[in-house]
């Protein structure tokens, strides 16, 4: 992969579905099936970054700023400066959506204190259990047994 690339190098079965430059910071970004690459700063040890769809809690648009912002399961946002063009907004929310299995509250005394999802990254069988929790740190227990009462609920 190249940092002075337009377009990196997708790994087998892969193909650009969207992309276009940050208008902000001028570095190029390409969505796929599986993933979203934004492109690092030239004195950055990799020139591409990854973050799959299936690590995305959500996208969302600010109009006026004409930015999309990728809000992350676990870590930094990515937020792109993206004016006139919604298709990559598209694509996010619907690849987000893909790869959301299940997502419930989970409960304590009665109020709801994090959720729960299922998620699943494209092309993979694999489940994993993402807990968001509001300020609020779960047992063991606690988690283990949210997790066993959506895969009874659910099936998964």
């Amino acid at each position: 992969m190249d940092a002075g690339s337009s377009c990196p190098v997708l790994p087998r079965g892969e193909r650009a579905l969207a992309g276009g430059r940050d208008t902000a910071t001028n570095r190029y970004v390409v969505a796929t099936r599986n993933a979203v690459y934004h492109q690092g700063f030239r004195w950055e040890f990799e020139p591409w970054r990854r973050l799959g769809w299936d690590r995305v809690e959500r996208a969302d648009w600010d109009a006026g700023r004409a930015e999309l912002t990728l809000v992350g399961l676990e870590g930094p946002h990515l937020t792109l400066r993206w004016p006139g063009n919604r298709g990559l907004l598209d694509l996010a929310r619907e690849r987000i959506a893909a790869t959301t299995l299940l997502r419930v509250p989970v409960c304590r005394a009665g109020q709801t204190v994090g959720w729960l999802s299922a998620r699943r990254p494209a092309g993979s069988g694999d489940v994993r259990w993402v807990l968001r929790a509001a300020g609020v740190e779960l047992t063991d227990e606690e988690l283990a047994r949210a997790i066993r009462q959506a895969r009874v609920q659910s099936g998964i």
